[in-house]
């Protein structure tokens, strides 16, 4: 399958997901991002009418679409949507870094390292009690080639994207 490439755009997380098997269920589980889930049942258009793909779907039944500029955009379930990333390598990046990221909407730069640092740290604990997240973390950043960030740059680029 060819990767996405909308406004000159092309996401490389995505076609390497779509290439290789084992980083996508990777990707699908423990960090929500499923290529299999890419139906989201009810129709959503953008306001400006730009064109929409979605490209994958989370266990809560929101969906993950790319945006005529690449950006992406999330749709949850009860009809909610925003853009979390201005490519998918960049929502992934925060995909990846902050599972659990729903938890850290109100989160702000401004908020300081400290607080950050420690709500990520407490949704990491409980996700853990479930769930690895450490070793397929480096693996899936590894295999997609995306940068380890800090908590407290992956708020920024959620709440860059989110404004």
């Amino acid at each position: 399958m060819p990767a996405v490439t909308f406004g000159g755009m092309s996401d490389h997380a995505l076609r390497l997901l779509r290439e290789q098997p084992h980083l996508a269920e990777l990707a699908a589980f423990p960090f929500n991002f499923d290529l299999t889930r890419a139906d989201h049942g009810e129709a959503v258009r953008l306001a400006s009418g730009g064109p929409l793909e979605a490209v994958a779907g989370d266990d809560t039944g929101g969906t993950y679409f790319v945006c005529g500029d690449g950006s992406v955009l999330y749709a949850d379930s009860e009809g909610s949507a925003g853009i979390i990333g201005n490519s998918v390598d960049e929502a992934l990046e925060v995909l990846v870094g902050l599972p659990g990221w729903h938890d850290h909407l109100g989160l702000a730069p401004a908020d300081g390292e400290e607080k950050i640092r420690a709500a990520v740290a407490e949704t990491e604990e409980e996700i853990r009690e479930y769930h690895g997240i450490d070793d397929e973390r480096t693996e899936l950043r590894a295999g997609l080639g995306l940068p380890e960030r800090s908590p407290v740059e992956l708020i920024g680029l959620l709440h860059a994207a989110l404004l």
